[in-house]
């Protein structure tokens, strides 16, 4: 598929962008895609964001997507629904890595009707089947280990309602919840790694985002234990009442590494901090679908039409390039991790005079600040460095 001309200047603009943070000592990165939310009259709309993905990809050769759930809009007929996630999965070239979070539109559940709703064992099959190399736990939730950068993305299911039945007591469109097996997965399971964590859900775990709407059922558990893995301590919580009762208790010796947790439904950019762990929204990447500080008049056949992130992390920051409309962002994580000899160090900057002679060298870039980087002609580089740093001298 090829990027089409409306896209193609910014795709360029920022590809370079994304290269400049590679050398910056950045090691892994993906694309993350959220809320396509695929309608009859919005296909082309999602189609030109895969076009744009691939071709980056290609380019940086990079194997993976990661999507952030709600593929389809609801309807009241069944098999469309099943039609329309199909043309969403098969548009992708290698289907094996692309990484599926389950949203709240995707079942078809508004309705309220069991001979509308996709169960979730239907789901899998349909969704969830084709990735390869992944560790699922008892549902719609697995990991999936990038061993050559150890990093370990943990995507969760934020819709882990019991499964449909005729009476349709709950409806993941508007039921969030996590299971008690999916946190005691998480707590002994998924987090049983030295890797750094990369976690991913379609409704945010935190509601002091833009966008929010209802909270996740025993979301503040799984708040308890991502925070207990990235201080090395102890998290005991129960609820003994309702159709959602949990008991978990889990017990880390050494502190961990989560880099973020990422999240789509909101239809907004967010990044909020919680416990030192950044949460972070992609907006909707259909632009018929953007609401608040995210909508754009006219966005169609425009750069805005499409809204994407890569996400590429580097030992203590993450860095968010913007694909389409918004801006390009960037967040700190404290890193709990040890570093692996494998992976880039810092930088060197060598400033030079005009006799071309070194009148300063900085050995480490972890705490400078890069306001530009003009790779040719006579012009100035701007910067700022922590003075006290003992890797700076004065310059």
């Amino acid at each position: 598929m090829t990027v089409p001309n409306f896209l193609r200047e910014n795709t360029e603009l920022k590809l370079k962008k994304l290269n400049k943070v590679d050398e910056f000592g950045a090691y892994f990165s993906i694309p993350f895609v959220t809320d396509v939310h695929n309608a009859e009259t919005t296909t082309y709309k999602w189609l030109n964001s895969i076009k744009v993905i691939e071709e980056v990809n290609k380019r940086k050769n990079i194997n993976y997507i990661l999507t952030g759930g709600d593929y389809i809009n609801n309807h009241e007929n069944k098999e469309e629904v099943i039609k329309r996630l199909k043309n969403f999965k098969d548009r992708f070239e290698d289907r094996s890595n692309l990484f599926i979070t389950l949203g709240n539109h995707d079942d078809n559940s508004n309705y309220k009707d069991f001979s509308k709703v996709i169960t979730h064992e239907e789901m899998k099959k349909l969704m969830f089947s084709d990735m390869q190399d992944v560790t699922f736990g008892n549902g719609l939730y697995y990991y999936k280990d990038f061993h050559e950068h150890k990093i370990r993305l943990i995507v969760l299911n934020s819709e882990d309602i019991p499964e449909y039945d005729i009476s349709m007591k709950y409806k993941g469109q508007w039921d969030y919840a996590f299971s008690n097996e999916q946190l005691n997965w998480v707590a002994h399971t998924a987090l049983n790694t030295d890797y750094k964590i990369i976690f991913c859900s379609h409704t945010p775990l935190i509601e002091s985002v833009e966008g929010f709407d209802l909270a996740i059922r025993n979301s503040e558990a799984m708040l308890g234990i991502m925070k207990a893995y990235t201080t090395g301590t102890s998290y005991s919580s129960s609820n003994n009442t309702g159709d959602f009762k949990y008991n978990v208790s889990v017990d880390y010796n050494k502190k961990g590494t989560i880099v973020c947790c990422l999240f789509g439904h909101v239809h907004a950019d967010n990044i909020v901090y919680k416990d030192n762990i950044a949460h972070i929204s992609t907006t909707c990447s259909n632009c018929s679908y953007r609401y608040g500080s995210s909508a754009i008049k006219n966005a169609t056949g425009t750069v805005n039409e499409i809204a994407l992130d890569f996400l590429t992390i580097r030992n203590d920051m993450g860095f968010l390039t913007r694909f389409g409309a918004g801006s390009d962002r960037s967040f700190t994580y404290v890193n709990n991790t040890k570093e692996s000899k494998k992976e880039k160090s810092y930088l060197g900057l060598k400033l030079l005079g005009q006799n071309k002679k070194i009148i300063a060298l900085l050995q480490n870039l972890k705490d400078l600040s890069i306001e530009s980087i003009l790779e040719s002609g006579d012009k100035t580089l701007s910067f700022s460095y922590a003075k006290e740093d003992k890797f700076y001298e004065n310059i």
